[in-house]
């Protein structure tokens, strides 16, 4: 049985430990909140790149990514899909947006103009979850592009879920950009997992995870 006296140490560190993680969480969501820089037109080498996931939103790709964004255009690819059925934390992060081949299916996204330094930086931050492939993406006016993307290598099998956090960025970054109304709902609806205080702790580090890899 513990007594007073090797209690109160304890009770001390335990506030100590969540005093910290408080600090850390109010420090990161302040970061990656900050204003977004739009970088200086330069002579470096752009290219298209399709996001569908988190780094559909500027603020996650300029902000978490370290990634400077010229130019964005809702659009969209043929023949795919997206599904949250790449591999992720199971039960907490379960699952992240995957690019999916679909006949007679549209994948929903953003086509952003970065530079071709950048797109290393996230292909990079993303590890071996993703690898790059090229496909062909159109835009609202009837314009299309060569862009590069990223596939998943690791399905899940339905049903699938994804945190409330990442779901939240999806939103941001499709309700940013104008993607459809309709593609918006469906993420809405989504089925999201929750869990107080342990989805703020993965969440906190995740973040932490990509702004680190990512310099």
């Amino acid at each position: 049985m513990m007594t007073n006296a090797k209690i109160r140490p304890l009770k001390v560190l335990i506030v100590a430990i969540v005093a910290l993680f408080v600090g850390v969480h109010m420090g990161v969501e302040m970061y990656i909140h900050r204003d977004i820089v739009k970088p200086i037109e330069n002579s470096q080498p752009k290219v298209w790149y399709f996001a569908y996931g988190t780094n559909m939103s500027t603020r996650y790709l300029s902000n978490v990514r370290h990634v400077g964004v010229y130019l964005s255009l809702p659009a969209y690819v043929l023949n795919y899909s997206v599904t949250l059925s790449e591999r992720g934390l199971p039960g907490i992060e379960p699952a992240f947006a995957l690019l999916t081949n679909e006949l007679q299916s549209k994948a929903y996204g953003v086509l952003h103009q970065i530079t071709v330094q950048d797109l290393k930086r996230v292909i990079h931050s993303e590890g071996t979850a993703y690898i790059i492939a090229d496909v062909e993406v159109h835009d609202n006016n009837g314009n299309t592009y060569r862009a590069k993307t990223l596939v998943g290598t690791s399905q899940l099998q339905p049903p699938y879920q994804a945190s409330k956090r990442y779901i939240n960025i999806l939103l941001e970054g499709a309700t940013e950009h104008g993607l459809p109304l309709p593609y918006i709902h469906m993420l809405r609806e989504t089925d999201m997992i929750y869990i107080p205080v342990l989805s703020e702790i993965v969440g906190t580090l995740i973040y932490l995870t990509v702004i680190v890899t990512s310099q």
